[in-house]
């Protein structure tokens, strides 16, 4: 009897510093919702709505018996079908049969999910998590989407969806439709790309531009919002700015309208210098508001 009264008591005491725990780690995450985080992400924040988190996976080439083969230029697989480079790798080694594979991420998508789950975790939002290669016309149309990662992984799912878009991204950079005065039309990335040419042992350092762009779902319903670079640092940094307190604040500053709202839906332009695949500096370039209800003709 004495034995199963201490039983219960170790469990009582156990239950009672756990639950003591779990309100404080509780309260700290409800801290961490400052109101500029809110206003930033207000538009995924409705339970009545799934959310998906969709990673960027792109396309790698099986040759069966040798291994994977990655191409930044060829992103489907009807592409890799018409590929000279790739008929000329697969006569080079018997033609063995191709698969396509989708098992890999970038370290920058990677951390940069993590950001943000970690900061969506404290909602009681219903999320769940897909590949770029996954994400289907009906998931866009029955939830909210958070995609990350390069824009070219995701341009079949995204091209079609009704919104006038400001910012187009290419293997060179960000491209401003409607320049301002002053403005570049091209904000080109520089960094040691491996689609050039570069002097052995060069570090991967560099600046890159990274793409945010919040726009309506199908039929305008619901929420898209996409974090794009043409290299990892600068798509986690993309999401450091929407997860970060401090870094939301001075964002939304930015983002304000002078009615005391930001926008609906916009598309921001972030520059951002980095070493080592490690982002140092994130500053502001510009923003546009987007106006809804047909797709840009550049994107068809």
């Amino acid at each position: 009897m004495g034995a199963a009264l201490a039983v219960v008591l170790v469990c009582a005491v156990f239950l009672s510093i756990q639950l003591s725990r779990e309100r404080k780690e509780s309260a700290a995450f409800r801290a961490s919702w400052t109101p500029e985080l809110e206003e930033l992400w207000s538009p995924f924040l409705t339970p009545k709505r799934p959310l998906i988190v969709s990673v960027a996976a792109p396309l790698f080439v099986g040759m069966q018996g040798y291994g994977l083969f990655r191409d930044l230029t060829l992103n489907r697989w009807e592409d890799v079908l018409t590929s000279p480079k790739i008929d000329a790798i697969r006569k080079a080694l018997g033609n063995p049969g191709m698969l396509p594979r989708y098992y890999y991420a970038g370290s920058g998508e990677v951390s940069a999910a993590f950001h943000l789950g970690k900061l969506l975790a404290t909602t009681n939002l219903s999320m769940s998590i897909a590949k770029s290669s996954q994400l289907s016309w009906q998931q866009l149309a029955d939830n909210n989407v958070v995609a990350i990662g390069p824009a070219r992984l995701f341009q079949d799912q995204l091209r079609a969806l009704p919104a006038e878009l400001e910012f187009l991204m290419d293997e060179a950079g960000i491209h401003n439709l409607h320049p301002k005065s002053g403005e570049a039309s091209v904000f080109a990335d520089q960094y040691p790309s491996i689609l050039r040419i570069e002097t052995p042992g060069v570090p991967d350092d560099g600046e890159v531009y990274s793409l945010i762009t919040l726009r309506p779902g199908p039929l305008s319903n619901g929420a898209v919002q996409s974090f794009s670079s043409n290299h990892s640092p600068g798509t986690l940094a993309a999401v450091q700015w929407f997860t970060n307190p401090p870094m939301a604040k001075a964002l939304v500053a930015k983002l304000r309208k002078p009615s005391g709202q930001i926008p609906r839906y916009y598309q921001l332009v972030l520059k951002v210098k980095y070493k080592d695949a490690v982002p140092t500096d994130i500053s502001y370039v510009t923003h546009r508001e987007l106006r809804t209800g047909k797709t840009n003709p550049a994107e068809k």
